[in-house]
């Protein structure tokens, strides 16, 4: 017993260890993130995304990615689109989502295969795409 009980301290304290260092490496990523470093912003806008995170919160997450998205980070720009088009943060908006993936499209970036395999699965079987589509063409004639 003597050795599992030692064993569980070694963890508990090496867990704490880990949320010290978790938590100083999120403020340091903050501050970053509020002098406009893209890497900083996106990668606050995966932590707060992930649902293995403690801290998950969906509508942070999403203001970061639109702040990225502002300063031309295809990644925040594609999860950004995923966010309209899943509703994480937002409405549900397909047309939105659609205009931001096809930008990252546009650029040569890491995400550039991704965008094209979502947009692929929406003009396949987003039924939304559809109505939306419909509502656009009544508007306009």
């Amino acid at each position: 017993m003597y050795f599992i009980e030692k064993e569980k301290e070694r963890s508990e304290k090496a867990y704490q260890k880990y949320l010290k260092a978790r938590e100083n490496y999120l403020k340091e990523a903050k501050e970053e993130a509020d002098k406009l470093d893209l890497d900083a912003i996106l990668f606050l806008g995966l932590h707060y995304l992930n649902p293995r995170n403690t801290d998950k919160d969906i509508d942070q997450a999403f203001e970061y990615f639109q702040k990225g998205s502002c300063q031309s980070q295809d990644g925040c720009t594609f999860y950004l689109a995923t966010c309209y088009q899943n509703g994480w943060g937002c409405d549900k908006n397909i047309l939105k989502a659609i205009i931001l993936y096809q930008r990252v499209v546009k650029e040569d970036s890491t995400y550039r295969f991704s965008a094209y395999c979502q947009l692929t699965k929406i003009y396949l079987f987003e039924k939304e795409y559809f109505s939306a589509l419909k509502a656009e063409e009544t508007l306009l004639s």
